[in-house]
């Protein structure tokens, strides 16, 4: 992310989203048959030859929607961009097979989307810091570096998790997949449609310019929303069902909030240090990420419960089952909370762009106010959610949690104090090292906190450290 504020132009910035978007619409069809894939995988059937072939077959469908998609877009944000757009078409096919690949380990082996993302971010390290730092290729080696790290994701998740491609490629599991494809086909609806909306500010803006201000806070924002990955092995633990699978949600959900409340103050707090640090002129977005942080817990909390009502619904282990059972199940009702709460997010950012651009609002006031309608919504949603799992199963809140936002409060207090003495006329690779010195001792002021007052923190801690220490477990 660095690398690229620092090297690509607003506009260029704002393009990359677009090009993000389109291969995002292109691959939609890629989780139509491999999201039951997950859910066999997770109870012991092991196709994954079947998910990998269907889903490769289905790539060259989507590389022809990209390609149409591409003229039209090329057409509002500039001809010029055009062959930049084209560029991108071979993250299409690789986008099928990864989502493949993700799909099968997540029933398979969830620890192992741990090692392919770390292969991912090491290649993509390896390519973006020649091509974009020494040759200085532009937004063509950000696609370039994007390629190679999927590539290398979707390869080292298919060759960890061949335990799963024990079967051989089955029609007739296809065919029951392509059935019920319907249900995965409106439940990743509402992925496409939530990336829509930097789509639609790019054409109702003419431009890429308003999606750049917007990408650049959204980015950091997004940080604070990592949290949910410490709930990978929810969705296929509660598949399997077994003992002490009931308490599994209050402790990945609390385990969540652990991290991702103090990074979403973290975020906040040191908005424009960390905007600045990827390019002052990204400093005009500091108040849409003080908002989007805690837009982004919102967002992570919204997967940990859909994980929670997907895994524990059973309609589908019974190959009887009907489209009448299915819509009257929790699967069904995850794509509903989806659906409605992605649509009158978009729907709204439709209007404050539309108005915007007509009344002559700013660009940064216009992408304020798309920050706190996404706010707005994702925590509304959170409630309706919380209210469903409740009447169907246990999901508590621990007293844990007051102490992990009085925590994050003490923190923020001392980024507030200690952002004030960060001098924004050093090099900047001087001033990143400052910043860190603070985020790392705000870190240490949260943790150092909890220890203190958290019983069930300080028993984790102890845990962790045994091996280290070489005490004996008791």
């Amino acid at each position: 992310l660095l690398m690229m504020t620092r090297t690509l132009s607003t506009s260029q910035f704002g393009l990359w989203e677009v090009v993000v978007d389109l291969v995002t619409f292109a691959s939609y069809p890629a989780g139509l048959l491999v999201y039951w894939a997950t859910r066999d995988i997770a109870r012991g059937k092991l196709l994954g030859k079947t998910a990998l072939g269907m889903n490769l077959a289905l790539s060259a469908g989507g590389m022809v929607l990209y390609v149409g998609l591409s003229f039209l877009t090329g057409s509002r944000v500039g001809q010029s961009d055009l062959m930049t757009i084209l560029l991108a078409i071979l993250l299409v096919p690789i986008a099928y097979w990864n989502t493949a690949a993700n799909a099968i380990v997540s029933g398979y082996d969830p620890v192992v989307q741990g090692y392919s993302t770390i292969t991912s971010e090491i290649c993509k390290l390896a390519f973006a810091y020649p091509l974009l730092i020494v040759f200085h290729v532009g937004i063509d080696g950000v696609i370039v570096s994007l390629m190679a790290a999927n590539f290398a994701q979707a390869a080292a998740s298919t060759i960890l998790a061949r335990g799963a491609f024990q079967l051989p490629f089955d029609p007739g599991t296809g065919r029951r997949w392509l059935r019920r494809s319907w249900l995965p086909a409106l439940s990743t609806l509402p992925y496409a449609l939530g990336v829509a909306d930097t789509f639609v500010a790019s054409l109702v803006a003419g431009g890429t310019i308003t999606v750049g201000y917007y990408q650049a806070a959204f980015a950091v924002a997004s940080l604070a929303g990592y949290s949910y990955y410490l709930g990978v092995a929810l969705y296929p633990l509660l598949l399997r069902g077994g003992a002490g699978s009931e308490e599994l949600p209050t402790i990945t959900l609390d385990l969540s909030l652990l991290f991702g409340i103090p990074l979403a103050f973290g975020a906040a707090f040191l908005a424009k240090p960390i905007l600045f640090v990827l390019s002052p002129t990204y400093v005009q977005s500091t108040t849409a990420l003080e908002i989007l942080a805690f837009a982004s817990l919102a967002n992570a909390t919204n997967i940990i419960l859909d994980q929670i009502l997907a895994g524990k619904e059973t309609i589908d282990a019974d190959e009887s089952a009907g489209v009448r059972h299915f819509i009257h199940s929790n699967l069904f009702f995850v794509f509903l909370v989806d659906f409605g709460s992605t649509l009158i997010y978009v729907l709204s950012v439709l209007l404050i762009l539309v108005a915007g651009t007509a009344s002559g609002v700013s660009p940064v006031t216009m992408i304020d106010l798309w920050a706190a309608s996404q706010l707005v919504v994702f925590w509304a949603f959170v409630a309706v959610r919380v209210v469903r799992i409740r009447k169907g199963g246990k999901l508590s809140l621990r007293p844990s949690l007051l102490r992990y936002v009085a925590g994050s409060g003490l923190m923020a207090v001392f980024f507030v104090i200690a952002g004030r003495s960060l001098n924004y006329g050093l090099h900047a690779s001087v001033f990143v090292e400052e910043l860190g010195a603070v985020a790392l001792a705000g870190v240490g002021i949260y943790f150092v906190f909890l220890y203190a007052t958290e019983s069930s923190f300080r028993q984790v801690v102890k845990m962790v450290l045994k091996p280290l220490t070489g005490s004996k477990a008791t």
